[in-house]
């Protein structure tokens, strides 16, 4: 163990040959020096640990809107997918819940399967566009009741007086 040693005091420094009150002097300066780096340094590093821990904040912001980007995307695209009408996609895409591709599209296609909004015209009865515009001599019915057909006769021939 290394013996302590007591650093000379102003009257023992005065008492030494004058190279080596230089050479303390120059010691003394030089540490001074240091210890003035070293806090620039101290606060240089405190600076920049706060840079980083900023850039680490938006690193971690920027993640954030990417991901929720990345999914909005990935929901819209399975909606698509699903066949969703273009104007319904944004709607429905948001009320789908999944966290891969897949499990969006299988939600996607239950969905459009529950609310019947794929555009799928499979169990949809014919729809004759030209009904109830008239013009033209409606089709025979001979299934009516005697009744029915007496009644239809009636309004028939009030139309043809009133337009004849």
């Amino acid at each position: 163990m290394p013996e302590e040693v007591t650093p000379p005091t102003g009257q023992q420094v005065a008492d030494l040959p004058e190279w080596a009150r230089t050479y303390i002097s120059d010691l003394r300066a030089e540490a001074a020096s240091n210890r003035v780096k070293a806090s620039e340094a101290n606060a240089a590093l405190t600076e920049a640990n706060n840079k980083v821990a900023t850039l680490n904040t938006q690193v971690a912001e920027a993640k954030t809107a990417t991901d929720t980007a990345n999914t909005q995307v990935m929901r819209m695209n399975a909606a698509l997918k699903a066949g969703v009408p273009s104007a319904k996609v944004e709607n429905i895409a948001k009320r789908l819940t999944g966290s891969t591709a897949e499990e969006l599209e299988a939600d996607a296609k239950a969905l459009v399967a529950d609310l019947n909004i794929g555009g799928s015209t499979e169990n949809e009865p014919y729809v004759d566009p030209s009904a109830g515009r008239g013009g033209g001599n409606p089709a025979p019915n001979t299934s009516l009741s005697p009744g029915a057909a007496a009644f239809r006769k009636m309004v028939e021939g009030h139309y043809m007086q009133q337009n004849g």
